[in-house]
């Protein structure tokens, strides 16, 4: 069979070329190996507003635990027009339930949670499986494929 494929010397230029043409330059390629991941999302409020500056730096440790893929805390924007009761957002990223497991389990989580505790009036806590449907596909691509695009990274729908 033969490919003719205008400006492109072969199949494998054009995949790459439209590959590319994906990319997302926050995203390494490798986590598109990966099928799944748990997102893990926590809400604060504060007993007294003073203390929101306190409670980002308590919960900030959380980010030097090595378990997560991603871990961020910030405050809330407060922008929403419903409602903004939210006062502090912690968002992170776990490949499976047993690197979430050992995060909670860090000495540097306890040390956040007694820092916090004290200042905070409510938590709420969410985690969700995040299925990454482009997983089995990326499961497939030889290594070379993925090297070749070094970290560069690529969306999926």
């Amino acid at each position: 069979m033969q490919w003719h494929l205008s400006g492109y010397p072969s199949l494998a230029d054009f995949a790459m070329r439209l590959l590319s043409l994906w990319a997302k330059s926050n995203r390494n390629a490798s986590d598109y190996r990966r099928s799944s991941m748990i997102r893990h999302i926590v809400f604060f409020t504060a007993k007294d507003k003073a203390h929101v500056d306190k409670i980002v730096d308590g919960l900030s440790v959380l980010a030097k635990i090595p378990h997560a893929r991603r871990l961020e805390v910030a405050r809330n924007r407060n922008s929403d027009r419903l409602g903004n009761e939210i006062d502090v957002i912690v968002y992170g990223e776990f490949d499976d339930e047993v690197e979430l497991e050992a995060y909670k389990a860090h000495e540097l989580y306890q040390e956040s949670i007694r820092q916090v505790r004290p200042l905070r009036e409510l938590r709420l806590a969410a985690e969700l499986q995040h299925v990454n449907r482009c997983g089995a596909i990326w499961q497939a691509l030889p290594a070379g494929v993925i090297n070749l695009v070094g970290t560069r990274g690529f969306w999926c729908p």
